[in-house]
């Protein structure tokens, strides 16, 4: 199995370049069974599952307007025949770290089924920019990243098979940004 992330920045924008990728993976000798999206910015109302579905992939979505959101999408080819209704390929789903109050949109969880291969937990994540070490925004970060960890503990001791796969917006040195003084 191959998985994948990518952080698009709006969906809505690279919707065209998403689709082509995955066309050109599909064609490929070992092609992308999954991919996790990250940076949505948009509600799962306007979120492009038909789109996809068209393409063939089935998705799911946890989106926010504006900032955030993150999904899933499952080549249908490489799916168990169950798995590949869009109701049914995507079981015990969490949007969000359980048990941690957050408006943000950055976590969305599925357990999805392959073909010859056990079920998989699947985890897209955006983790939050802390900015500068004196800012809330960084304190908001330490409390996701505790909570993550504690909840990721709990999520392995269910499910051994988990990949989680996102933007982790992870830059311990200057050189690891663009500008580093934005």
């Amino acid at each position: 199995m191959r998985i994948a992330a990518w952080n698009v920045n709006s969906i809505k924008v690279r919707l065209p370049h998403v689709i082509q990728w995955l066309d050109s993976q599909a064609k490929a000798q070992n092609p992308i069974d999954a991919l996790c999206l990250q940076e949505l910015k948009l509600t799962d109302d306007k979120y492009p599952h038909r789109e996809l579905e068209a393409a063939g992939y089935i998705s799911i979505s946890n989106g926010q307007k504006t900032y955030n959101g993150v999904s899933i999408i499952l080549r249908k080819s490489a799916l168990t025949s169950l798995a590949c209704d869009p109701e049914t390929a995507f079981l015990q789903v969490n949007k969000n770290i359980p048990n941690f109050a957050d408006e943000q949109q950055r976590i969305l969880a599925a357990t999805v089924c392959f073909k010859e291969m056990p079920p998989m937990r699947l985890i897209s994540a955006y983790f939050p920019n802390g900015q500068d070490p004196a800012s809330d925004k960084f304190v908001y970060k330490l409390n996701w990243l505790h909570a993550l960890r504690t909840w990721l503990a709990t999520e392995l001791k269910t499910y051994p098979r988990l990949a989680l796969l996102g933007d982790f917006n992870i830059a311990p040195e200057d050189q690891d940004v663009h500008d580093p003084k934005v």
